[in-house]
């Protein structure tokens, strides 16, 4: 599912600082869904100053586009041995393991282009170290991408791959 989104402008005093901890803070949803737009509102492409910017910029668009499509996220940003997962949910019973993609130019392809089959392989050995720690070893599982790449200077196509790659 794709999908174009153009980022809108208000005001907000500083984005760097006010957005960090929405993703699960004690916002109700529909506040997080605000804040983050308002925090959205403010930005242009331009405005990240280094990868690891833009990269929690498109978890936290991410994280509410998931859960507009139904997805209960379960945590975000999960470290073990292995590696590391952006975000981990559930859609239904499905355990979802899910790689987050931010690009804010097309030289280098759209930014599921980028998860190599070395990057699944280190993604899906974190998700049987994290469903063999939680106790759910035949628990239902899958790898989904979410690409967020920029089109325009303040507008983004998000596209979610249900089953990106298999085990």
């Amino acid at each position: 599912m794709v999908q174009t989104k153009p980022i809108e402008f208000s005001q907000f005093p500083n984005p760097r600082r006010t957005c960090r901890g929405y993703l699960f803070s004690s916002f109700p949803e529909a506040n997080f869904c605000r804040k983050l737009s308002e925090y959205i509102e403010n930005m242009g492409m331009n405005t990240f100053s280094g990868k690891k910017e833009l990269g929690d910029w498109g978890e936290r668009i991410a994280a509410a586009y998931l859960k507009e499509q139904g997805y209960i996220l379960i945590t975000h940003n999960y470290r073990c041995p292995y590696g590391e997962i952006d975000l981990i949910a559930k859609e239904g019973s499905v355990w979802c393991f899910i790689e987050v993609k931010t690009r804010t130019g097309q030289s280098f392809g759209r930014g599921y282009d980028s998860v190599t089959r070395m990057k699944q392989r280190h993604i899906i050995k974190v998700a049987q170290y994290y469903l063999n720690r939680a106790g759910l070893d035949e628990a239902p599982a899958r790898f989904d991408i979410v690409s967020i790449d920029f089109v325009a200077e303040k507008q983004y196509q998000i596209e979610l791959i249900r089953n990106a790659f298999y085990t």
